[in-house]
Order: C-alpha cells, then structure tokens, then sequence
C-alpha cells in the first residue's frame, strides 16, 4: 500500500511539472517581443488619445476622440479600457511600459478563462491545456490582444471568456453569487468592446438553447438583466449623445453585420464563411486538428461546439479570432481523444507503449504547431520607433492647430501619428466607423497608399480630392515610398521641410 501511494504522489508530481511547463510555455510567444522590444507592436493610437482626454478633463467623457477620423470621432466607443490607461496616465504610470506589458498580461489571464471554458465544456484538462498551448501561439489571437490594442481588447477577450465560463457554470450549479458575477463580467465586456460582447453573448445564446431546461432559462435571464442594467448607464448617455444609430454603424462597420446583407444568396454565404475561415486555414496543421475535433463533436454530438462554429463563421472579419479560439478547442479535443483510442484499440499488453508512441506523436503535432506559429510572432516587430516619434513631435511643435497632413506609410506605423502629432490626418479612418464613414475615409487611405507605392502624383491628387480639406504636409515613409520621394522632388509646390532616417515631411507651399 505504502508502495502505491508513493507512485501516485510521483505521478501527481509529474504532472504538475507538465502542468506548469505547459503554462510556461504557453507565455513565452506572449511575453517574447514585450521583453525584446522597448515599443509596443501594432497600434492604439486612437485608445490612447481618448484615454489622455478622459485623464485631461478629470475622467469626464468626451464627446469626441480628436484627430481621429479626419478630424474628429464621436467617443461612443466602450470607454472601460481608455478609463484604465486614464487612471494610470493621471497617476503618472510610464505610457509605454502600460501598454507594452498590459496586453500581455490581459492575454495570459485569458489563457486561464480559455483553459476554464474548455474543462467546463469537455470535463478534460488535457484538452483544456491543449487548447491554451495553441491559443498562446496564434499570430492573429496574437495580433488581436497582444499588441498595443489588446489595452482594449486583450480586455474584452478576457472578460469575455470568464463572463461565458460563470454562464456556463451557472447553468448547472445555482448560485446568487456567481449570476451576479457573470452579469458583472458581462457589463463589463459591453463596457470594453462591443464585438466582443456580441460573440460572447451569441455564445451564450447557443448554450441555453442546446440546454433548454427551465432553469438554465432563468438563469441566462437574470445574467443578462443584471448585464443590461449596469451597462445602461452609459449606453444611454452616448444613444443620448449620438442616437442608436452609432451602435448600428459600429458592428456593421467590420463585417460583422454583413450576414443580414445576404439576401439569400448562396455564393456570397460561401464567401462570407470563406472570409471568416481565413485564418485558421492559414495554419493546415491546426485546420486538420481541428476538422478532426469537429467529426469527432459530430459522432459525440457535443451540439453547442458544433453550433457555435457555425454560427460564429458568418459574421465574416471579427469572427476570424473567435473561429481560432474553437479551432484550438477541437483541436485539443481531437489530440486527446485519438489518444485515447490509440492506447484502448491495442491489446492490454502492449499499453504502456502505445500511450508513450501517442503521446510521443501528441507532443509532435502539437510541435509542428506551435513552433510554426511562434516563428511567426518572431518575426513581428514594432511600428513605433524614435523616428516616427520626432517625425511626430516635429509636425506637433511646428504645424499649426487644426492643420491637415498626409501620411503615406503603413497601416499600424499611420494610426500613431494623430495621437503622437496632435493634429488631424487627412484619412485618419481609425474610429470613423462610429460616425458612419469609415468605408470613405479606408478607400481614401488605401488609395493613397497605392498611389504613392506607384509613385503616382496625379493619382494621390485624385485621392485627396475626395477629402473635405487639402493637406498641407505630406509624411513620408522613406523606406517605402522612395520612387514618390524622387518625383516630389521634382515638383516645386512641395518642399521638404524635415528629414530623419525613416520620414521625410514635405511642405505644401503657397502659389
């Protein structure tokens, strides 16, 4: 007896070092570039100027996030995650540091609520731990919460996964005290970002229905009620503010209305679920797990995972991060499960070495996985550098107030600049879809780009034309718009006015 006690504790022993290996590995594609690089990656420019405004006045909301949009959007967008970033910038919090690190840590706890979920849902912890390790490796779970904008939605990708783990949970043990905290949780996922919000509660909306007793009714009720009723102190301000069209604009601006817009044809839902599936089939290793773990739901008919993959692949691009948070639940249940029957289908014999061979083969396809999808966070870095910032402090201390410029540059390094210049970008689309029109001010920004990348003069003339105000600088990104550079040099309205390693900014000067 002594015997066998000693060979559980060993094994209990052995698998809290792989838990913990498993979580440690699972933080190192997330943690990685935050130690490496001393500027965030990707872009939140737009949180950030709300966030100094809400800081400025004293934690009053503004009515509109400036620069932004051309020149201005309504600040509809769910303030919680700007109020922190407020907080923080009013006690004096270094800004970099805060939105370097917050993401990442946002993304770990998420792993937790992931791992959470997926237990609740499968009763397994392997396929829980699975699920994290792949998640942690995703470059577009990566992309959407780790970079610079996970200060938003790293937030609401958290708060969103306890909010559904205490649904579920809910519905099978009652408890006054855990409603109340679902209905907490998912406030607090409206107050942060309504996407989110909206697939969570989607989610949800499956669960009761593949449980339709009368309980999980109630219950579902009185989380949703006490969500609705916290949120609506601020829904209410800003519908008083702006009108109930500002919410329609925001979810149909991403695609994420655009199921509604279908009018029944067959082709465009294909390619609707085509869009959404993007992603994930970018990474066939992951893809194949996952269709696995989808046949095996199908004979299991575990309902709501299958029901929930169908449904979240028709609201096409804000689906896509969702889509991969269900591919690695299937493929953790698909790893698992053919284990298992690996080890069951040889004779009892033999058992020991077909659970080390599973195993072995388990750890390798997991491998292949994560080791291709860390590569690509490896080879991610920052928009920001010490050049866009005194590119940036340059056109703030020497431009005037309310001034338009042209930034010809990429996407994230662009969406800085309104808030580092403190001036208005010509196609600043970052927060137009709020006001309705985001489509004009993307396409004009688009344009622009592919104008300069031709080095087209008459074409980026063409383009500005669209614009309500003509620039009075353009910001050029040398190391990709050098042919631009050369023919604007040639033309004598423009003049360069500043030169560092990366921008140059020109001048318009007056006939």
């Amino acid at each position: 007896m002594p015997k066998i006690k000693l060979t559980q504790s060993k094994l209990s022993f052995m698998a809290l070092i792989g838990v913990l290996a498993i979580i440690s590995i699972s933080l190192v594609p997330i943690f990685y570039n935050v130690f490496k690089y001393p500027y965030p990656i990707g872009y939140a420019g737009m949180y950030a100027q709300m966030a100094e405004q809400i800081a400025r006045d004293n934690f009053k909301l503004p009515m509109e996030i400036e620069f932004y949009g051309s020149g201005g959007v309504p600040a509809a967008f769910p303030p919680l995650g700007m109020y922190l970033l407020a907080l923080n910038l009013k006690m004096g919090g270094p800004f970099w540091l805060y939105v370097r690190f917050l993401p990442a840590i946002l993304s770990s706890l998420a792993l937790l609520g992931l791992f959470l979920i997926t237990r609740q849902m499968t009763t397994s912890r392997i396929t829980g731990l699975i699920a994290i390790l792949l998640a942690s490796s995703s470059p577009y779970l990566y992309a959407s919460h780790t970079w610079a904008a996970g200060i938003v939605r790293g937030l609401a990708y958290m708060l969103g996964l306890f909010f559904f783990y205490y649904f579920i949970r809910i519905t099978h043990h009652f408890s006054k005290k855990e409603i109340f905290m679902a209905g907490i949780l998912l406030s607090l996922t409206v107050m942060t970002h309504l996407s989110y919000a909206f697939f969570f509660i989607l989610w949800s909306v499956i669960w009761v229905l593949v449980n339709p007793h009368k309980e999980t009714w109630l219950r579902a009720i009185w989380i949703g009620f006490t969500g609705a009723l916290l949120s609506l102190p601020w829904a209410l301000t800003i519908v008083n503010r702006y009108g109930w069209q500002v919410f329609s604009n925001a979810l149909g601006s991403h695609g994420t209305l655009s199921i509604s817009q279908l009018s029944g044809s067959f082709s465009a839902l294909i390619d609707l679920t085509a869009i959404s599936l993007s992603e994930i089939i970018k990474q066939p290793v992951l893809a194949i797990a996952g269709l696995i773990g989808v046949v095996y739901c199908i004979g299991q008919k575990r309902w709501f995972l299958l029901l929930a993959f169908i449904f979240t692949s028709l609201f096409t691009f804000e689906s896509r991060r969702f889509i991969i948070v269900l591919g690695c639940i299937f493929s953790g249940i698909a790893l698992e499960s053919t284990a298992k029957w690996l080890i069951k289908s040889v004779p009892h014999n033999q058992r020991l070495f077909s659970s080390v061979a599973a195993c072995v083969a388990g750890v390798v396809i997991i491998g292949v996985i994560y080791i291709n999808e860390f590569q690509t966070i490896l080879e991610q870095m920052p928009s920001l550098s010490p050049a866009l910032i005194e590119t940036s402090e340059y056109i703030k201390t020497n431009t005037l107030q309310g001034s338009f410029y042209l930034v010809l540059a990429d996407h994230n390094e662009a969406e800085w600049f309104p808030f580092l210049t403190k001036r208005n970008q010509l196609f600043a689309f970052w927060g137009s879809e709020w006001s309705g029109n985001r489509n004009m001010l993307s396409t004009g920004f688009y344009n622009s780009m592919i104008c300069g990348q031709n080095a087209d003069f008459a074409c980026l003339e063409e383009t500005i034309q669209t614009a309500k105000n003509p620039p009075q600088y353009l910001v050029v990104m040398k190391r990709k718009y050098r042919g631009f550079i050369d023919i604007l040099k040639d033309r004598g309205n423009w003049v360069l006015s500043f030169n560092n390693s990366e921008y140059q900014v020109w001048k318009k000067t007056t006939p």
